[in-house]
């Protein structure tokens, strides 16, 4: 087997939905999973120690001396190239990925910071580990294909249960918390009468999910 194969089988594994490790974030009124760059970091490191990661650098925009790992487009926006590369005795596997520097709304930025720099740094690791098998559902927006258990409720009950949620306009992060802190699952893993329990709870206190804006 080769090391590409062994390590795409091996993320394709990990449970990422376990222990709350998958979190949401809300776009609008569309709420998106994410994988936290240090979690990403710390999964890698207990399957593959002998691995690191190198941004691609390149000239400055402004011909001054030096290189830079953000590359600059004309029209003002940037963005980096993630490698990572896992060694594991004679075989080394290297994977590469770039991803546009954007806001919080997920909008391109003009003339990044610093620490959008470093955030889409951080973002594109994550995007290149997925493409290396780790979280690559996530990214293909799939998490209805996760399956909790024998007892669990069904991808297509995910998939209703979300658009029920939308409609009562409340963040999944908020009531993802709440289902964690009572059944210490994941929404996916939660049984039918789990299930049914939290909508009647959301429902009934919807305006305790939703952020003041």
């Amino acid at each position: 087997m080769s090391l590409a194969k062994e390590v795409h089988d091996t993320f394709e594994k990990v449970n990422l939905f376990k222990n709350g490790l998958v979190e949401w974030k809300n776009i609008g009124r569309t709420d998106l999973a994410y994988l936290k760059w240090a979690v990403a970091w710390k999964v890698l490191k207990e399957h593959f120690p002998d691995s690191h990661r190198e941004y691609t650098t390149h000239e400055r925009p402004d011909n001054r001396p030096g290189m830079i790992d953000v590359l600059y487009y004309t029209d003002g926006s940037a963005s980096v190239e993630c490698t990572v590369e896992i060694r594991k005795g004679e075989e080394t596997y290297r994977q590469s990925t770039w991803r546009p520097i954007l806001n919080h709304s997920n909008k391109t930025v003009v003339n990044p910071s610093a620490m959008e720099v470093n955030t889409a740094k951080q973002r594109c690791l994550v995007k290149t580990l997925a493409e290396m098998g780790l979280g690559l559902n996530i990214f293909m927006g799939r998490l209805e294909d996760y399956e909790g258990g024998e007892d669990s409720i069904s991808g297509e009950q995910v998939k209703a249960f979300n658009k029920r949620m939308q409609s009562l306009n409340v963040e999944y992060q908020l009531v993802h918390n709440h289902t964690w802190s009572i059944f210490k699952k994941n929404i996916p893993e939660l049984t039918e009468q789990e299930l049914l329990s939290i909508e009647e709870h959301v429902t009934s206190n919807a305006s305790n999910f939703r952020r003041s804006r």
